[in-house]
């Protein structure tokens, strides 16, 4: 890339992609420091004033919308390969973008991988932000599951770039930046909508938000997991049973109110059994509000390490991590 990029398409599926999008839209609209904007667009090459165009479906599209994208429309949902192909070549048509821009959407997202391709054919370059630090090799691959490339990946730690490099790929084209999605929790403020009251949730309640994840299915996609979500909530509805957070020495817990707030990819109907079970004290399951809506409206935040986990830690939330 040497020409500097003035329109730039920015597309995403999973929740976690988008909020590096949204991050890299709030810093060039003004957002961030100044010094961090510099970084960004000198990395990535480009135009202060550069046109951002977003292209959002599943899961994504309440990322932006939380974030006052109203105006983002919820694309259509994934489709065949061929069917991608499709939609990814119109998009370019449309956007005639410089740059695409993306997250590192998981191991099923086929739009994405099919704008990869597409923009390869076009020769438009693609840039990688990753969210996080993990399996980050082995989500690089092309609609035919071969090695991709991308122009540039950008990733937050070195440490996260080593793991790249014990895979094999390039190091000139890894680039280690502040992850954006919390630089911007970072600098919000503590304004939020309380959910207790929408969870039925007293006074006198202890709530505790139990964050989900998706390893059932990322097993179905081939991808095995280092977790086990199903166990993890066994685990801690038996510790709250006896009124700690966690056993054999968890903090302890008087009147809990457990939610279980599932990923935005996750089947919820792997919670149904809840309908019939009992317990000593109120379970729920609940999507209300965004993330930060539900970390302040809760007395716990309990979890492995994820998106919502994190943000719960940079909000200076109490949390309980995690392992199964």
């Amino acid at each position: 890339m040497t020409a500097t990029q003035t329109r730039v398409l920015l597309a995403s599926r999973d929740p976690g992609s988008a909020n590096m999008l949204v991050g890299l839209h709030w810093l060039i609209n003004g957002g961030g420091s100044a010094s961090l904007l510099e970084d960004y667009l000198t990395t990535l090459n480009l135009e202060a004033d550069a046109k951002l165009t977003v292209r959002a479906w599943g899961p994504a599209v309440k990322v932006w919308q939380d974030y006052g994208a109203e105006s983002i429309a919820a694309e259509p949902g994934e489709g065949s390969i061929e069917d991608e192909i499709a939609l990814a070549s119109s998009w370019l048509e449309q956007v005639d973008p410089h740059v695409i821009v993306t997250g590192l959407d998981d191991v099923d997202a086929v739009r994405t991988r099919a704008l990869w391709v597409s923009a390869r054919e076009k020769r438009i370059p693609v840039i990688v932000l990753a969210d996080n630090e993990t399996f980050l090799f082995d989500r690089c691959f092309d609609l035919d599951r071969a090695p991709f490339e991308p122009e540039m990946v950008v990733v937050s730690s070195q440490a996260a770039r080593s793991g790249f490099e014990t895979g094999m790929f390039p190091l000139e084209k890894l680039f280690v930046l502040p992850n954006l999605a919390q630089e911007r929790i970072k600098s919000d403020d503590q304004s939020y909508n309380d959910l207790r009251e929408d969870w039925g949730a007293a006074k006198h309640h202890t709530v505790i938000l139990f964050v989900s994840l998706v390893g059932a299915e990322m097993i179905k996609k081939g991808r095995i997991p280092p977790f086990d979500e199903k166990k993890m909530l066994d685990d801690l509805l038996e510790a709250l049973s006896v009124g700690q957070l966690g056993l054999p020495d968890g903090p302890a817990i008087q009147d809990p109110f457990l939610i279980i707030r599932p990923h935005p990819r996750e089947d919820i109907s792997k919670f149904s059994w809840l309908e019939t079970a009992k317990f000593p004290f109120p379970v729920i399951v609940s999507t209300a509000g965004s993330p930060k809506d539900a970390i302040y409206s809760t007395d716990w935040v309990a979890g492995r390490r994820s998106g919502v986990v994190d943000e719960a830690i940079l909000r200076q939330a109490r949390v309980y991590l995690m392992c199964d």
